[in-house]
């Protein structure tokens, strides 16, 4: 129970991090409440027996609401898979007497006469957190039902999967696919977006600047008005913001922590700090060169993050020892059910999310499109206890233990630039294509 009464403490805490309206069963507005007096007042108005509570109410009643079964369930916890834009109707268990129980959404919401929440689709990829409470005075017994807007769970906790693993990086013509595998142990099932973040995404999140500032040790000199200008024009094609709107956003690791703003979920990243000051922690530590300070991750929080390098090839794979979902080598007619296998010979390389079909565990994009940032992982030298990060692009992150097979095989079907030719049928370690990034986060 305990752990129980943390995970909704943290949740509450965000929930009514602003602002909130109150709604009778007809959307009727009642009243504003803060995030200080919601409690107070859901415990002290017991008139008002069929009320939900949300961000804003539904912007349109005519908007298809399905009733959709729970991929997951543990105790009082749901969760629920959705494509964007898909609305969501939730109802109290049939044991429970119409009426009772307060509904909060962190999102837009209307109810019914029969106490049923109409949780309105969202056009981005996040978690929309649904609470069911009985009882006002213990919000910790209430029922939680995780709504995700183009996210899949990816069960594997407690799973044991092989993988190929390089033999070495400076490998001869002979050998150069030649590899071994390597056993991965997971602790957690995964949240994963479906697809890249992007732009549509991106301009969404930068609404929660002002929420992500006032978090302790995050720091507050990003330039976020130019967030969407970062990008190399010449991978898109066109200039016009409106004609990109669905292709992939460049890596930023703003972006994932506005996300976890957004959820209301922990940051992952707790900032920077002296070594010493965290060493014994367990984050995920980068080194900065400057003030010898290390900038911290923590990996097992509730929050947003980029996946790890085992994680993604995981991920990559469906779960496969193979290099491919279908095999290990390259097969260009499975290969191109699931990418542009001659993007970079268009003008340019680049497309729009969900444009070809997903592999096993229903994820987009994962051998096309953008290349993808992950944690890639090393022990410090000085100090063998410390584990450090550097965030790369998925192959990069391999580079130090050797070439994977997926990634040789991969490098001549890379997106390239406008008027670039498409690259040759070997490894070139210090190609740059372009880099994205999916967030994922790990399922409680």
């Amino acid at each position: 129970m305990r752990m129980i009464f943390i995970f909704f403490s943290i949740t509450l805490g965000f929930v009514f991090a602003s602002d909130l309206n109150v709604y009778d069963a007809q959307g009727n507005f009642i009243t504003k409440t803060s995030r200080q007096d919601a409690p107070n007042w859901l415990k002290n108005n017991k008139e008002h027996r069929k009320i939900y509570i949300a961000s804003k109410n539904a912007s349109s009643q005519s908007q298809l609401y399905k009733t959709v079964s729970p991929r997951k369930t543990i105790g009082k916890k749901y969760w629920y898979e959705v494509d964007w834009n898909q609305g969501v109707k939730l109802c109290p268990q049939k044991n429970i007497k119409i009426g009772d129980g307060t509904w909060i959404v962190n999102g837009a919401a209307r109810i019914d006469s029969l106490n049923c929440v109409y949780v309105e689709g969202s056009p981005y990829t996040r978690s929309i957190l649904v609470l069911y409470s009985r009882d006002q005075k213990d919000l910790t017994e209430a029922d939680s039902s995780w709504i995700l807007v183009n996210q899949t769970i990816v069960e594997l906790a407690g799973k044991t999967i092989k993988v190929p693993k390089a033999l070495n990086y400076n490998c001869t013509r002979k050998d150069c696919d030649a590899f071994v595998t390597e056993e991965l142990k997971f602790e957690n099932d995964l949240i994963v977006d479906k697809t890249e973040m992007r732009f549509r995404d991106a301009i969404w999140l930068q609404e929660s600047v002002s929420d992500l500032r006032k978090i302790r040790n995050i720091v507050d000199d990003y330039d976020y008005k130019k967030a969407i200008d970062w990008f190399d024009r010449e991978f898109y094609p066109s200039v016009n913001f409106n004609e990109i709107i669905d292709y992939p956003v460049p890596y930023n690791g703003k972006l994932v922590m506005l996300r976890s703003v957004k959820d209301g979920l922990d940051v992952s990243w707790k900032g920077y700090f002296p070594l010493d000051s965290v060493r014994k922690k367990n984050y995920a530590l980068q080194i900065i060169p400057i003030d010898d300070l290390v900038s911290a991750w923590d990996l097992k929080s509730n929050g947003y993050r980029i996946p790890t390098a085992k994680e993604w090839i995981v991920l990559t794979s469906g779960g496969s020892s193979r290099v491919f979902a279908w095999g290990d080598s390259v097969d260009e007619k499975s290969l191109s059910r699931e990418m542009n296998i001659w993007c970079s010979d268009k003008d340019p390389g680049l497309y729009p999310v969900k444009q070809y079909a997903p592999n096993g565990y229903g994820l987009y994009d994962v051998y096309g499109n953008a290349e993808e940032r992950v944690f890639g992982f090393r022990k410090h030298r000085e100090y063998p206890d410390i584990t450090l990060f550097s965030i790369a692009p998925f192959c990069g992150a391999y580079e130090e233990k050797g070439i994977l097979p997926v990634c040789r095989s991969l490098r001549p079907y890379a997106c390239a630039k406008k008027g670039k030719p498409r690259l040759q049928k070997k490894y070139d370690s210090f190609y740059n294509g372009f880099v994205g990034m999916r967030a994922v986060r790990i399922l409680e």
